[in-house]
């Protein structure tokens, strides 16, 4: 994987933004639906954001330390691991060759697994072998009903592949075209207002600070406020009680 953290804070950074615009896109389109109500909603919007955005600075350092530390588990897995028997052949009974190893996660623990890829070339068919011993073949020539070789045909037009496949023993017939096109295409779209987005909604490290003071002021202030409501409850309630009275020697009442 061998990415550096800027990779890493870039798809933060770029996960910020698209939650952001998300947020600035719905009050843009309540505003719409409702012209009546645009004071609050923009109100809410100002204020949803400022949330927003602090709230995704808190966790940037967290979060990414988790992703870093999360590839380099699986980079370590990926490396310790080894194929737990040399795997044969179903059909030639040859050494199948190790194509390469993947990883998955498995079970609710999310525990990570790693897995090999193997191919035997002269009999077309390929297999899965976990680090647990588990195998499960893949046969692409064998046919899904009766389990016999099927006829294969590959075609070429364009950018398409058009694979056939037809079984002469029940008549199974199956077909699908892979347009490389799409997968040749796949670029990063230039994102004209990325720049200027990311100083609007990633918040730098004084805009951070300032945040997490002020966060805390509230936090500190709505305390406070819960104080005092709670002494002028405790104080109503005294007021409003039974109280009880002495009578002292020289007569004087006195409330206690």
């Amino acid at each position: 994987m061998n990415k550096s953290r800027s990779e890493y804070e870039h798809r933060y950074d770029r996960h910020t933004v698209d939650i952001c615009r998300k947020l600035e896109n719905y009050y843009q389109e309540a505003c719409k639906k409702e012209p009546s109500k645009r004071k609050i909603y923009r109100l809410c919007h100002e204020l949803e954001l400022y949330f927003r955005k602090g709230d995704r600075y808190r966790n940037r350092r967290s979060t990414i330390d988790g992703w870093i530390e999360h590839d380099r588990e699986i980079e370590e897995k990926l490396a310790t691991a080894k194929l737990p028997y040399p795997v044969q052949c179903r059909f030639c009974s040859n050494e199948m060759r190790n194509m390469d190893k993947f990883w998955e996660f498995k079970g609710k623990s999310n525990k990570i697994v790693v897995y090999f890829y193997l191919a035997c070339k002269d009999c077309q068919v390929y297999c899965q072998v976990w680090e647990s011993g588990k195998r499960k073949d893949r046969i692409p020539w064998q046919c899904p009903d009766c389990q016999c070789k099927m006829e294969m045909e590959t075609t070429r037009k364009g950018s398409a592949l058009k694979t056939c496949k037809k079984c002469t023993h029940c008549g199974y017939k199956n077909a699908y075209t892979l347009d490389l096109s799409e997968d040749l295409s796949l670029e990063i779209e230039k994102d004209e207002n990325w720049v200027e987005d990311m100083a609007r909604f990633c918040l730098n490290d004084e805009e951070g600070f300032k945040f997490l003071r002020e966060e805390e002021a509230l936090k500190s202030l709505g305390e406070k406020m819960k104080k005092i409501e709670t002494k002028g409850k405790e104080k109503q309630e005294y007021n409003e009680s039974p109280k009880m009275c002495w009578h002292a020697s020289d007569g004087t009442r006195i409330k206690l």
